[in-house]
């Protein structure tokens, strides 16, 4: 009834479900679909009526007979408890732990003083375990980690664990490595999350681990502010662990990358209008998701292609703003992941704003943020009209070593430095109201003008505010959809792809055909 003698015993059974991986060291764990599916009543009864010894056996057998609710008792309340007493061989036990009012709940359990009784975190005492030899007492101790890997939701809380209780990963593969922390790409057990059901199909998840305090504390603040705005397109934490000196940050990972990922991998598509008007949406996203920053007086401060990540699903899946003022790793790893090389663009200041070059400058303001998404959003409309390949040029047009969007001038040696458009953005503009797509009352052109007026501005005070980019933005994504005709002019054929000439180190241009007018040519070499 209860499983022949020769079939794997529930211990072995237990034993050879265990997982582990590089992030828990030595220390495995038994998922909680195991638990399910070996904590059975049949089986809590094969595992109390198992013994090679056949008077024993029986006698097992009438002490469960009269008390033909333990089986179900476990089930309810203990199965975590009775695996472990199958570990160390005390299955017997249960019951007077059981009536003791040990259940899982009670779990972790630490030993009294006298290293042979258990006590609960709350200081309840368990005396019947005193009636168990000591050796196994310390024993269920030990073992109780195996069967108390945490469970995650998108709470974002946080969680203390005692540096023996492991993660609920299957996998950990690092993927980038500073001083004050490194990242992995983790395999999440699926019986170990439960949340919006979006995520419940999710394979990955991008785990964080800080070697600071400091660094850590920082993060988890930061995330706490952002996960109170609830908002569709800012990065929202899974949760956070701290396990003896180490910290964990657990994230969804990005199955699509970054932004910078998608152009990348889209590059060859045909750009019709429906994705076009999609690409508009997500730029609405990521400024409201900006937008609800600043209304907590939080400036990100490090907008760029590789800070936005891009999850697939339906459509063409969402947009996500992440990384907040914090760290960098995460969606580094991302873009590795999808095979896009490291370049100057993801680990440099391209996008920052002039202010931040200015010796002696005041605080950044919020619409530090504006002049960078002015940045994306170039790069982006240039990656609609041509390809991925313009957007290097492009980058590579600008002076080394940053490729800022603007120049630093000055009239003469003692003058100050005065920031500038530079002439090859300038000049990007001016290409790109000349596109025939872009002709004069095309949405598209709108948009362009709106970058370009409203965005990219040296002066501070000359930049819209997020609340300005957000409902100008919403009214050209309502038009789009109203009117899709208009988002952009039909041409046959279609102009040449951009392709801007490339600077050499010392400040000119490589020989070669310029797409650049005359004018911005010579104010740029």
């Amino acid at each position: 009834m209860y499983g022949n003698a020769r079939d794997p015993s529930l211990f072995a059974r237990l034993r050879k479900a265990q997982v582990g991986c590089t992030l828990n060291g030595e220390q495995e764990f038994l998922p909680l679909d195991v638990l399910e599916k070996e904590i059975t009543e049949d089986n809590v009864r094969g595992a109390l009526s198992r013994n090679s010894s056949v008077a024993t056996a029986a006698l097992r057998f009438l002490r469960l007979a009269n008390d033909d609710q333990l089986p179900r008792r476990v089930v309810e309340k203990a199965k975590k408890v009775f695996a472990i007493l199958v570990y160390i061989g005390e299955p017997d036990a249960i019951k007077s732990l059981l009536d003791d009012g040990l259940t899982d709940d009670q779990l972790p359990l630490h030993l009294d003083d006298e290293g042979n009784t258990l006590v609960s975190q709350s200081g309840r005492v368990f005396k019947s375990s005193a009636t168990v030899d000591e050796q196994r007492v310390a024993a269920f101790v030990e073992k109780q980690w195996l069967v108390l890997a945490p469970l995650l939701d998108d709470q974002g809380l946080h969680n203390e664990l005692d540096r023996r209780c492991p993660l609920p990963f299957e996998r950990a593969d690092q993927t980038g490595h500073i001083s004050t922390r490194a990242v992995y790409k983790t395999k999440l057990h699926p019986a170990h999350y439960q949340g919006p059901k979006h995520f419940e199909s999710m394979e990955y998840v991008a785990t964080k681990e800080f070697f600071n305090d400091e660094a850590f504390e920082h993060e988890r603040k930061n995330l706490e502010r952002l996960a109170a705005l609830r908002h569709k397109h800012l990065i929202k934490h899974l949760a956070t662990f701290t396990r003896h000196s180490k910290h964990f940050v657990i994230f969804p990972w990005a199955n699509g990358g970054t932004l910078a990922t998608l152009w990348l991998t889209q590059d060859t598509r045909i750009k019709d209008t429906c994705f076009i008007i999609w690409c508009l949406r997500q730029m609405l996203g990521i400024s409201e998701a900006v937008q609800a920053l600043h209304t907590i007086n939080c400036r990100h401060g490090d907008m760029k292609p590789e800070n936005i990540l891009h999850f697939t699903g339906s459509d063409e899946g969402i947009l996500i703003v992440a990384d907040v003022g914090v760290s960098k790793t995460h969606e580094k790893a991302t873009l590795a992941r999808a095979g896009q090389p490291t370049d100057t663009r993801a680990t440099t200041p391209s996008y920052e704003a002039p202010e931040a070059f200015m010796k002696g400058s005041a605080a950044r303001s919020r619409r530090f943020d504006m002049w960078s998404i002015g940045c994306i959003f170039l790069e982006w409309a240039i990656w609609i009209l041509h390809d991925m390949q313009a957007i290097d040029t492009f980058h590579y047009a600008r002076h080394q070593p940053y490729y800022e969007f603007y120049l630093l001038n000055r009239d003469s040696a003692e003058s100050p430095r005065v920031p500038v458009i530079h002439p090859i953005v300038s000049g990007a503009f001016g290409l790109l109201r000349n596109d025939p797509r872009c002709a004069s009352g095309t949405i598209f052109r709108e948009f362009i003008n709106l970058i370009e007026e409203r965005l990219l501005q040296v002066q501070v005070d000359q930049r819209a505010e997020a609340d300005e980019l957000v409902d100008t933005l919403r009214s050209i994504v309502s038009d789009a959809e109203k009117f899709p005709a208009r988002l952009l002019k039909d041409v046959n054929p279609l102009p040449d792809k951009l392709r801007f000439p490339k600077r050499t180190q010392t400040g000119g241009f490589e020989p070669g055909i310029s797409p650049i007018p005359e004018e911005h040519t010579l104010l740029a070499s």
